[in-house]
């Protein structure tokens, strides 16, 4: 649901991938490139990765993502700490140090932001 939702608003802006620094995400593809090397996401971390960085700079809570990432959240009983666990994984696939992330920012108390500068 989210990657359909993604795909309709690139097309209308004419865009087929995101692109930051070193990181390539294709949402029509459900792939990512970093550094010209294909990572391997299961969907719900690329719908994850999709939903943070179709938001650049923006703090996403937990239930945001929840909401995002899954098509019917109401279905799916998921913890808070689910989200975390995601997220980790997520640094260890994309980061090249993933204790200090060059991509996706934790903001205490709040949630998450992707920092990546998108290119234009």
């Amino acid at each position: 649901m989210l990657v359909a939702r993604v795909q309709a608003l690139l097309r209308r802006h004419e865009v087929t991938q995101l692109r930051f620094k070193d990181l390539i995400i294709d949402p029509a593809a459900m792939s990512v490139i970093r550094n010209g090397e294909s990572i391997r996401l299961t969907t719900t971390r690329f719908n994850l990765l999709l939903a943070l960085a179709a938001h650049p700079r923006v703090v996403l809570s937990r239930a945001q993502l929840v909401d995002q990432i899954y098509s019917d959240p109401s279905s799916h009983f998921v913890y808070d700490r689910t989200i975390d666990a995601h997220i980790k994984a997520l640094r260890h696939a994309i980061e090249t140090d993933p204790k200090n992330p060059q991509f996706i920012e934790t903001v205490f108390g709040s949630g998450y932001r992707f920092i990546g500068e998108p290119e234009k």
